[in-house]
């Protein structure tokens, strides 16, 4: 018997463990993208020039010092004070949305995969992987592919309006 991550290596564990990566990366990588996208508003906002808004960009917005949290709160300083109209006809929630997504990334980044045989079994009968949420007590997460999906989804729905106002920014961007 061949062990892996833990349980027995059969083709129904490979399967669950390449599923939980897959649902993993579609999660981070929606939320990479959607932070990525933050980081391009606020750069156009402070830089009228291109190259330097991508600086900006290279520079501030991707070192290690920003987190996403101070990202989100400049973000939300700008919205409330330059983009009222967007705040009231757009997504009068999206700070609710951000708060829920960055949850979601951390739950799938951060949280151990279930290995135990009910987590196998849920996952054969149900297609839903549960991650381990260790802190004080220990808490599933579970998620099937259609909830990934839905956030995904939602995500890529947050993002549109924003590119609306980055659009704006480059339309209004002497050259």
């Amino acid at each position: 018997m061949r062990v892996i991550g833990f349980v027995e290596e059969n083709p129904e564990n490979k399967k669950y463990m390449l599923d939980a990566a897959t649902l993993r990366g579609h999660i981070i990588n929606g939320m990479t993208y959607l932070e990525r996208t933050i980081d391009t508003f606020i750069s156009c906002h402070f830089c009228s020039d291109i190259i330097k808004a991508d600086e900006l960009i290279k520079c501030v917005f991707s070192s290690k010092y920003i987190t996403f949290e101070s990202k989100r709160s400049i973000f939300k300083n700008l919205l409330e004070t330059h983009h009222k109209e967007y705040k009231k006809n757009n997504i009068d929630n999206i700070h609710a949305d951000l708060d829920k997504f960055n949850e979601h990334r951390n739950n799938v980044a951060h949280f151990l995969l279930d290995l135990k045989p009910e987590a196998l079994e849920r996952y054969k009968n149900k297609k839903e992987i549960t991650f381990l949420k260790f802190q004080n007590s220990l808490e599933n997460k579970i998620y099937s592919f259609q909830t990934a999906i839905d956030i995904h989804n939602q995500m890529a729905a947050c993002i549109k309006p924003i590119f609306d106002i980055i659009k704006v920014y480059k339309k209004t961007t002497p050259t």
